[in-house]
């Protein structure tokens, strides 16, 4: 075998095929994220996040499943756990049936669109969200004792940590909401608030280390098999997805939402350069500084209508009702920050890239959330009969 692999079978390779050939490669290494494509070894899911090339291999081979219903159970399983756990949260949370039927019909519309309109791993972020946001918010709201919130810390960090191994920052958001309703709606000592932030670090970190280890042991594995073996850092290119952002308008700089595309503008500048290397993201860096010095028009057009999309559209069709509710009802303040902070965030994979229904997944589900939270408060409150605009503290 070759290093760094042809270009074309990077471009090419699927996730599906991906994941068949981290099965293979584990079933003959016993060793989690190497891949084997016939008889070449190779680091499994070298372009794309990591997590669910260890993942659903190894169910796969516990279970003696095949790949493609391993992938279904597993991402259809979280799913339906994270919708569980939602309920959960929302009939602890919300006080009237109202509002708890609201957050059903609301969680089940989410289910929907993220498994049978999104699907792939971009569920993750919608899963995360119904899992942890409405059971984290009753805790802080009814008062629990520290000890409770410091181990729902460790539990949703452990959750967030392994959901972003599976997709890219599909839990970031989720962790700045958290952070910032533990930071000022908690009614805790300054002491107490930085022990519960504390323990949701800590189990995004515990996350993090169990999926480095594996990174760890695959590369080690790999530079005793493949001569030449060099590491490539797992993940998403970041300037590679930028560029092709470029490509949501048409245009004509002959830049397409197409991976080829930008690897044929790299090979323009650097044919040496291996795909999604250090140099490859240099020179796609390069490329989007210099859209934005000598086509500043066309860079705010792009910017400027996918952002419409994004909020314009994407924001009303899931929030609905609850942007009306939570203008009459008013919530406390922390809360609209922290969801005003995670939409901020989510936003960006499709202001970035692209504002397609799987790349703004986290913003839904983030923005469904915030309908149902704004909802059911304003329903506990007596809403629509006794609406009320005076804001609690």
């Amino acid at each position: 075998m070759t290093w760094p692999l042809p270009l074309e079978r990077l471009v090419m390779s699927s996730r599906g095929q991906g994941l068949v050939q981290a099965l293979a490669g584990l079933e003959r290494t016993g060793v989690p994220l190497v891949g084997l494509d016939g008889s070449t070894y190779y680091p499994a899911g070298i372009t794309d996040d990591p997590g669910l090339y260890a993942v659903v291999p190894l169910l796969a081979r516990a279970l003696g499943w095949s790949i493609e219903l391993a992938t279904s159970v597993f991402l259809f399983g979280v799913v339906g756990l994270g919708a569980l756990l939602g309920l959960g949260g929302c009939w602890w949370l919300f006080r009237s049936w109202g509002a708890r039927l609201v957050s059903l019909a609301a969680l089940g519309l989410l289910t929907y669109v993220s498994t049978q309109l999104i699907r792939d791993v971009y569920v993750i972020a919608p899963a995360l969200t119904m899992a942890v946001v409405p059971g984290f918010l009753a805790l802080a709201t009814h008062r629990r004792r520290s000890a409770s919130l410091v181990i729902a810390g460790v539990l949703a960090g452990v959750a967030i940590g392994l959901g972003n191994a599976i997709r890219s920052h599909a839990g970031t958001a989720i962790a700045l909401f958290l952070l910032v309703v533990i930071a000022w709606y908690l009614p805790e000592s300054r002491t107490r608030r930085t022990l519960v932030a504390g323990s949701l670090l800590a189990g995004i970190l515990s996350a993090s280390l169990l999926f480095g280890q594996m990174l760890r042991a695959r590369d080690a594995h790999l530079a005793w098999t493949v001569p030449g073996y060099e590491r490539i850092e797992p993940g998403h290119p970041v300037w590679h997805s930028v560029y092709l952002g470029f490509g949501y308008l048409d245009n004509p700089l002959g830049i397409r939402y197409l991976d080829a595309v930008a690897a044929a503008r790299v090979a323009e500048v650097d044919p040496t350069a291996g795909y999604v290397s250090a140099r490859y993201e240099a020179i796609l860096r390069d490329e989007v500084i210099r859209l934005a010095r000598t086509q500043p028009r066309f860079v705010v057009e792009t910017f400027a209508a996918k952002t419409g999309v994004v909020f314009l559209y994407y924001l009303p069709v899931f929030a609905n009702l609850g942007l009306i509710a939570a203008w009459l009802v008013k919530k406390p303040r922390a809360i609209d920050g922290a969801f005003a902070v995670a939409l901020g965030f989510a936003s960006l994979p499709g202001i970035l890239v692209m504002p397609s229904l799987p790349y703004v997944s986290g913003f839904m589900a983030m923005a469904t959330m915030f309908a149902i939270v704004s909802l059911g408060h304003a329903l506990d409150h007596g809403w629509p009969s006794h609406a009320a605009r005076t804001r609690e503290a």
